[in-house]
């Protein structure tokens, strides 16, 4: 710790060791949900693949991302050429409709 955090401890009154112990890292494992048996008891849950859980929402979010990026252009085109159909019937005087 630096001179001023020990400054700040001491003011404060807490002990320099107690909160370098609680400032150390803690370990985290991924684990998976909780599960039942047959019997109504619970079962401790088990390590779970990073590379998996990661990797699979990933590639949803990115599968969804490119089908919106493939369908939105064809569909836009759709939207123009039909506002400008309309913009032409209306400049020239047509409604568009057959009598």
């Amino acid at each position: 710790m630096s001179r001023v955090q020990s400054v700040r401890l001491k003011e404060a009154g807490l002990d320099r060791t107690v909160v370098e112990k609680a400032m150390q890292p803690v370990d985290v494992e991924s684990l998976g949900l909780f599960t039942r048996d047959e019997n109504g008891r619970v079962k401790q849950a088990v390590r779970v693949n990073q590379g998996i859980a990661f990797g699979v929402p990933f590639g949803l979010v990115m599968l969804m991302f490119i089908g919106i990026a493939m369908t939105t252009q064809p569909m836009l085109l759709g939207v123009l050429e039909e506002k400008c159909t309309a913009s032409r019937r209306c400049c020239s005087g047509r409604s568009g409709r057959s009598n």
